[in-house]
């Protein structure tokens, strides 16, 4: 789809000191500093930009500190949100040499979609590209760029802040030499997002390095195949259904020297069959000022990808019109009355002193979102649990499980956890001694998270439970309960799920899985 931006004037409410920052700091990158792997922000800037700081790392790759700056939407630190995390759009600056700076005056405009409602609150990491700005060059130590940033400086960003830790939640932004660098990083590594935000890239440069095996020009030689055409076509025939990715690509017009670049490479991804936004720029020459006249288009489209339900459907029960559970469905340590239906609902009960029913839906899958929509009516408790018919280091297979009881909702990793086979061997052990007695209640606490609910007998609640690689959520009533980070979740099998309820009755009803789209 190709768009054409017209007429723009910047009208934004509370922006003045912002705006005329921009205006003198957009167009004030001719000059060209010594390069610096660490920039500090100037006064101006963070009095333009509240939220964004500046910060270093020590680079174990380079052995000294590299520079980066963060932007952390309103409302990041407030206690209401300590548990909410929060998409990353990671801005590639344009130009040489690298300078993490650059892109500050980019924040204001970040900042005041936010506030208005019409941005998702995000992070925003600004990074230092290098001597040759986010690339790598082979034989020249310091100008690893790209290594730096995707096994660098994401890893910490995500380590350092409530992100989205995973590609859902990370957009690839860059312009000119961020662009090309966007097209390079975000085809090569589609694993690692899931929007790639690509303006002005000198798309006919790197179609010359792809046609002299990765010649730029005489003093600056790439690897073979390291270019924004190669990457794209290597993506489009082997990951673009496993890592499906939004995609924006914008240039000026005939005014832009990258334009006719730009057109071909268009053209390009469309007979990748690539679906993509294209968005020339009217009256527009290469420089700072295209992101100034179509800022809220750039922002729209990643908060429309962001915002996207990436779920999708794979089963659903409803429970109506009929007395028995059927094909699919298992009922353990149970008598014939413990799973009954009654007005369109499924009911659990207990019908043996010594353990909870046991009803479980057999389905594969590793990752998803199951939820449902249950009734304390009379019953004091119950579990949901997820297993693997096929595990046998874990007591029956237990994965993982939320416990559900009136004043508390658990979430726990079973399987690492006090349903592994030599974790419960040392639990039933009434000769352990005081010490592993102290290392296992120690090592206990890392695998479950718990948090404080108030449930009625007799009313409606509904359950949302994630399973997202190593950490597991549990959702009431749309509210975040509880969550866990432990290894045994992200088990790659997964055979089985359902409920143990414990005590008379729990009403169960509206059960849905979802397929996370990553």
């Amino acid at each position: 789809m190709t768009l054409s931006i017209d007429f723009f004037r910047v009208k934004r409410r509370g922006l003045f000191v912002a705006l005329a920052f921009v205006s003198s700091a957009l167009f004030a990158q001719n000059e060209k500093p010594p390069f610096s792997w660490v920039n500090s922000l100037t006064d101006k800037e963070l009095s333009a930009a509240p939220g964004l700081s500046h910060h270093t790392y020590a680079s174990e790759r380079l052995g000294k500190d590299v520079g980066y700056c963060v932007f952390l939407p309103p409302g990041y630190g407030d206690a209401v949100n300590r548990e909410r995390r929060y998409p990353v759009i990671y801005m590639l600056h344009g130009g040489r040499p690298g300078d993490e700076s650059k892109f500050a005056n980019r924040i204001p405009y970040v900042r005041e979609a936010i506030e208005s409602g019409k941005m998702v609150p995000s992070i925003v990491v600004l990074n230092n590209g290098g001597p040759v700005s986010h690339y790598n060059v082979p034989g020249r130590a310091e100008s690893i760029g790209k290594d730096l940033f995707v096994e660098e400086l994401i890893p910490l960003i995500d380590a350092t802040y409530r992100t989205i830790p995973r590609r859902a939640g990370r957009a690839l932004q860059g312009y000119s030499q961020g662009g090309r660098a966007t097209a390079r990083i975000g085809f090569g590594h589609p694993e690692l997002f899931s929007q790639l935000v690509i303006g002005s890239a000198g798309a006919a440069t790197e179609k010359r390095i792809q046609a002299t095996g990765g010649v730029e020009n005489e003093n600056l030689m790439f690897a073979p195949g390291d270019d924004m055409w190669t990457y794209a076509e290597i993506y489009a025939k082997l990951f673009k259904e496993r890592y499906p990715m939004e995609i924006f690509l914008h240039v000026g017009d005939a005014l832009d020297y990258n334009h006719d670049g730009n057109i071909e490479y268009h053209r390009f991804l469309t007979g990748l069959n690539l679906p993509h936004e294209f968005v020339v720029i009217p009256d527009q020459r290469h420089g700072g000022s295209a992101y100034v006249k179509i800022h809220d288009t750039i922002l729209g489209f990643q908060n429309r990808a962001f915002t996207t339900d990436r779920r999708t459907l794979v089963f659903s029960d409803e429970f109506e019109n009929r007395s028995e559970l059927g094909e699919g469905y298992k009922v353990s340590l149970a008598g014939e009355d413990a799973w009954t239906f009654e007005n369109g609902a499924l009911i659990g009960k207990q019908t043996r002193d010594d353990h909870g029913s046991v009803m479980r839906k057999l389905l594969d899958f590793k990752d998803a979102e199951i939820e449902f929509d249950f009734r304390l009516n009379g019953g004091t408790r119950f579990n949901f649990v997820v297993g693997d018919d096929n595990e046998k280091g874990t007591h029956a297979g237990h994965i993982c499980r939320v416990s559900i009881s009136p004043n508390r909702i658990n979430v726990s990793d079973d399987k690492t956890g006090t349903y592994n086979l030599d974790i419960r061997a040392m639990r039933l052990d009434p000769d352990l001694s005081a010490e592993k007695k102290a290392w296992l209640a120690e090592y206990l606490k890392g695998k479950n998270d718990a948090g404080e609910v108030d449930l009625k007998q007799g009313r409606w609640y509904h359950l949302r439970v994630r399973i997202d690689g190593e950490r597991m959520e549990a959702y009431l009533d749309g509210k975040r309960v509880a969550g866990v980070n432990s290894p045994g979740i992200a088990h790659p099998t997964k055979t089985k799920f359902g409920m143990t309820v414990n005590g008379s009755t729990i009403d169960f009803d509206n059960l849905k899985v979802f397929a996370v789209r990553d």
